[in-house]
């Protein structure tokens, strides 16, 4: 196996535990503050799918279930959903919710290359293109827990404009949310800012544990 490879499997591994980590971080301190937090993504769709073959239903009756059955949503859309659907009924609240885990990039003599933040963050331009079509109203929630002013920071897919692009590349594009990114307490009042620095230094410290076994100069946005 060549370094190269070797270097693409451990970035790859560590950016699905970094993230996975992140997103499970964010929906414990939902859940700490008093909102009831529901899976509503693609793979709990999916995992329904599978067990509908499992039974023995055919492609047809799939597809009629979950294009008319299934709130009128057609497959395309069930793809797109967004992670997480947000409740509090006290407040009459209802929100779908994508959280993004957003961190910095440093080459292998540890200089850092890239430091994402609000005033330049990465973006699928497909994902954000679906959202906008189905789910324009979804909370996109960016998590920059290696900055020292560690925040969430929040914008509603709708929201997100050409005007804001800084660069583009092949599936992601770089955005300045900066002007209407809103802090995470704008949409959800009831987190503390207590919870919120502890939720990104738990964040923060387990992006460094996790480069200590590879390499100290990897770092991986």
């Amino acid at each position: 196996m060549n370094e190269l490879y070797k270097l693409y499997k451990a970035r790859h591994l560590v950016n699905m535990i970094k993230g996975e980590f992140s997103n499970s971080a964010f929906e414990k301190l939902l859940k700490a503050s008093g909102y009831d937090v529901l899976p509503y993504g693609y793979e709990i769709t999916y995992r329904e799918i599978c067990n509908d073959v499992r039974k023995g239903l055919g492609e047809a009756d799939i597809v009629r279930k979950y294009e008319d059955v299934k709130c009128g949503m057609h497959l395309d859309q069930i793809r797109s959903t967004p992670d997480l659907k947000i409740v509090n009924k006290e407040e009459g609240l209802e929100e779908l919710v994508e959280s993004k885990f957003s961190g910095e990039t440093k080459d292998k003599q540890g200089n850092i290359i890239r430091s994402q933040s609000a005033n330049d963050v990465s973006i699928n331009r497909e994902k954000l293109q679906s959202y906008q079509m189905y789910w324009e109203n979804t909370i996109m929630v960016f998590t920059f827990a290696h900055l020292e002013d560690k925040k969430y920071h929040c914008i509603r897919a709708k929201d997100v404009t050409d005007d804001m692009i800084i660069e583009m590349h092949n599936k992601y594009d770089n955005y300045d949310i900066s002007e209407k990114a809103r802090p995470l307490k704008y949409f959800f009042p009831r987190v503390s800012d207590e919870l919120i620095k502890l939720n990104m230094e738990l964040v923060d410290d387990l992006q460094k544990d996790l480069l200590k076994p590879i390499n100290p100069g990897w770092t991986i946005s």
